[in-house]
């Protein structure tokens, strides 16, 4: 229950070679032990010892991240957190922007990883449900993707924001694409943040 994937930047993936690391599309996955307010990273050598599978890691870490998902709309958090008034209900959209993430983490400020979220089929396929269709998934930083309605030819637009995400948080300036059946695949990316 305490172990919960990271996605990582694909400049980080080959640093440490004793950390178990998985690829996904463009990006990595890492593992964490979670217990009250320490955590650490899953090494090889603990698979080892404690006579565990990486694939049985994987599963559990995307089955503990998918419990903590929260897929909120711009205007929801915006209420929740920063207007003093409440923002008037309105139908959801499919023009809307959502945000992926791991739920008030990202609010308090307490680091959750929340963008791990999209490795989970399932909460994919709720995001295409509530977008309407196919969309474009930005990381915003390791704590959170926002999700855009498909718009051709706007791709460009959307990409650059690692001027104003720290390098600890920051996660890729790609752009991926969510499929209506949750397939999700790389669209366009530019170079990494140095």
């Amino acid at each position: 229950k305490k172990v919960l994937p990271r996605l990582i930047p694909e400049r980080d993936i080959k640093q440490d070679k004793s950390i178990l690391v998985h690829r996904f599309l463009d990006l990595g996955i890492i593992y964490e032990i979670k217990i009250e307010n320490v955590s650490f990273v899953i090494l090889h050598e603990m698979l080892e010892d404690l006579n565990i599978s990486a694939e049985e890691v994987q599963f559990a870490a995307i089955a503990n991240m998918k419990k903590q998902a929260k897929i909120q709309t711009m205007r929801e958090i915006l209420s929740e957190h920063f207007l003093e008034t409440e923002v008037s209900p309105q139908k959801e959209s499919s023009a809307e922007m959502y945000v992926v993430s791991a739920g008030d983490d990202l609010i308090t400020g307490k680091l959750s990883n929340g963008a791990a979220a999209i490795l989970s089929r399932s909460i994919r396929k709720q995001i295409v449900k509530r977008m309407g269709g196919n969309a474009y998934l930005l990381p915003s930083s390791i704590e959170e993707f926002i999700v855009c309605p498909e718009i051709k030819g706007e791709e460009k637009e959307l990409l650059n924001h690692s001027d104003i995400i720290p390098d600890s948080l920051f996660l890729s300036n790609s752009i991926y694409y969510l499929e209506e059946n949750g397939d999700i695949r790389v669209i366009t990316s530019e170079k990494m943040k140095p």
